[in-house]
């Protein structure tokens, strides 16, 4: 028996990203988490959805 659950929904985390000066959406610019080699391209309004992932007691990653 596995030492994880999980359920049939995703987790992501989002959000838009702005131009701190215009106060304006920046398009088709990259958005990940430091330290991971995987990310996302934000869409033609600056927004993006993350996938997250978690770790088993074990320590290793579970992609959902």
């Amino acid at each position: 028996m596995p030492d994880y659950v999980f359920g049939q929904e995703s987790v992501f985390i989002g959000g838009v990203v702005l131009d701190n000066v215009a106060n304006e959406s920046i398009i088709f610019t990259t958005v990940g988490v430091k330290g991971k080699s995987k990310g996302v391209i934000t869409n033609m309004n600056g927004g993006f959805r993350l996938p997250l992932s978690f770790r088993n007691i074990d320590g290793n990653d579970i992609n959902t």
